[in-house]
């Protein structure tokens, strides 16, 4: 047999996609061609160090539907929390009250609300522990902005931005930081972020 018609045949013969004619064929040249047999044994040991590619993992569809289920009822619970600040707010007349529910409510629960976006990019992320934290961090972020818009907004003195500042908004933001962390995680853990 023609030494070139067994390397045709060789990587059939590895994969075990021939036939048994094939195979005692490939065999039976092999035992007597020393080129032959080199060949081979040199595609076997490149098959050997070639690295499979990492499998997949495959992903729970009970996990899956858990966080989604998590990430719409957080979406949903903060809008509650938004539209019910700014009905109050709504009701407030012009004065040094005007503005007390959008900076105590509604600018914490918005900028917790925002910073849930991130979740949709959860995959670009190398571990669960950067993801929280990249969370927390964006969670404060928007809230500073807001905060500032707010005190821009509401034309706010150094009297009313000090009556704000330690105030419950930035009781709420803290609080609403370390439930992000926590959620953060929990939401991870479910699409199986190491």
């Amino acid at each position: 047999m023609n030494c070139k018609v067994i390397g045709d045949l060789l990587p059939l013969y590895i994969d075990e996609c021939c036939s048994d004619e094939t195979k005692t064929l490939v065999e039976s040249h092999v035992d007597s061609c020393p080129r032959c047999k080199a060949t081979l044994g040199q595609m076997r040991q490149e098959i050997g160090t070639q690295v499979a590619p990492k499998a997949a993992k495959k992903q729970n569809p009970i996990a899956l539907w858990k966080a989604s289920i998590l990430q719409m009822s957080l979406f949903f619970l903060s809008f509650l929390a938004m539209a019910w600040g700014v009905s109050w707010e709504a009701q407030i007349p012009a004065g040094l009250n005007n503005g007390l529910f959008a900076m105590n409510l509604v600018v914490p629960v918005t900028a917790f609300m925002l910073s849930l976006a991130n979740w949709f990019f959860i995959q670009q992320y190398r571990s669960r522990m950067q993801f929280c934290f990249w969370s927390c961090i964006l969670h404060l972020a928007v809230y500073g902005a807001a905060f500032a818009w707010g005190c821009s907004h509401y034309s706010m003195t150094i009297l009313d931005f000090s009556l704000y500042l330690p105030g419950t908004g930035a009781i709420l933001t803290v609080f609403l930081g370390i439930v992000m962390w926590g959620l953060s995680n929990t939401y991870a853990k479910l699409l199986g972020k190491e």
